[in-house]
């Protein structure tokens, strides 16, 4: 009887331990399932940025800088003072009003018109104006000749420029300047010359009232300059101080001793809008 009693109580310990050592393998819908779960746990963790409407046709990611490509294309206007320095010539420096229209075409690259009102350039345009023959044997002076000489020339300027900014301040610039001749001074000059027309020195006592006109002659000023420009700016906050370099592409005199129009010319001007 007991021995019965042990076999059966060894019997359940041998089964208790034979499912206590047995291990259920990993099926493949259990695989499926954990990777759907890790897979939706990556997604939700993506951060997702809604687009903003910058314009009505323009849409930028939440976050993003917006560039405002209206302002790279705007016109500005600006007003001033400027002078010029004629090269090799006695300076008349003298302030005239500048106003520029600025037009920007993009970030490196804008153009202007300008006007300037009583530009005054210093020249060197003489010619013989008059010839005055006197046949004075007394005094040796047989005409006198007069020398016109027109030393101050202001014109109306209306340059057109194109300009590459190199830097956030520095631009350069190159262009062609329209001049219109506003107004000329001259001066006169009388010459005596003796009967073998030596150049004398002769107390001159108004020749014109006690001569016989022989000759006039005329002395042609160019009414349209034309000048080649190069220069460069500089900007600073509001204020833009600005330099260039004008070469006329013609003499300023017709028919007469005269010299292109070299000027450097200096402005300041100030942003009004």
């Amino acid at each position: 009887m007991s021995l019965f009693f042990n076999n059966d109580i060894a019997f359940n310990t041998s089964n208790n331990l034979t499912n206590a050592r047995t291990i259920t393998p990993p099926t493949k819908e259990s695989i499926d399932e954990k990777s759907a779960i890790d897979e939706q746990a990556n997604v939700t963790s993506v951060t997702i940025k809604t687009p903003v409407a910058t314009s009505a046709n323009t849409l930028t990611p939440a976050g993003s800088k917006i560039i405002n490509t209206r302002n790279k294309r705007s016109w500005g206007l600006l007003a001033g003072i400027g002078v010029n320095a004629a090269i090799g010539q006695q300076q008349n420096l003298q302030l005239y009003p500048i106003v520029v229209a600025k037009h920007n075409i993009n970030s490196k690259f804008f153009i202007t018109a300008s006007a300037a009102g009583c530009s005054p350039v210093a020249s060197n345009i003489s010619g013989l104006s008059k010839t005055i023959y006197l046949n004075d044997t007394v005094n040796n002076i047989q005409l006198y000749k007069e020398t016109t000489t027109y030393n101050n020339l202001y014109y109306v300027d209306i340059p057109l420029a194109a300009f590459i900014n190199i830097s956030k301040k520095f631009a350069v610039q190159a262009g062609i300047r329209l001049s219109l001749l506003l107004n000329k001074k001259s001066k006169k000059i009388i010459t005596p010359y003796d009967f073998q027309m030596n150049n004398i020195a002769a107390i001159i006592t108004d020749p014109l009232m006690t001569a016989n006109l022989h000759q006039e002659h005329l002395v042609p000023v160019g009414n349209i300059d034309y000048r080649f420009i190069t220069g460069l700016w500089y900007t600073i906050n509001k204020t833009v101080i600005g330099a260039d370099y004008q070469y006329s592409l013609q003499p300023a005199g017709i028919g007469s001793n005269s010299s292109r129009n070299k000027v450097i010319a200096l402005g300041v001007v100030f942003k009004i809008k």
